[in-house]
């Protein structure tokens, strides 16, 4: 996350203090790594073993990922 040190270290400060909220809102332009740091946050916070696995599979019980479809007639 080269450029995102302080969203990290801000992050890594409430996991640390047992603060973080039950929402994050990422926010930015295309391409800056929002999707990237939300599933490694991921990650780290839900426990198990098999965890990662289920993430990037879709599948985790516990991971719900919102996003827009690109509707293809309208564009």
């Amino acid at each position: 996350f080269s450029g995102y040190e302080d969203i990290v270290r801000d992050v890594e400060g409430l996991i640390a203090n047992n603060r973080l909220p039950h929402a994050l809102m990422l926010t930015g332009i295309e391409g800056i790594g929002k999707s990237t740091f939300a599933f490694q946050l991921a990650r780290r916070l839900l426990p198990g073993p098999s965890a990662a696995r289920l993430i990037s599979a879709g599948a985790h019980p516990d991971l719900l990922y919102v996003g827009r479809v690109l509707d293809e007639k309208k564009g």
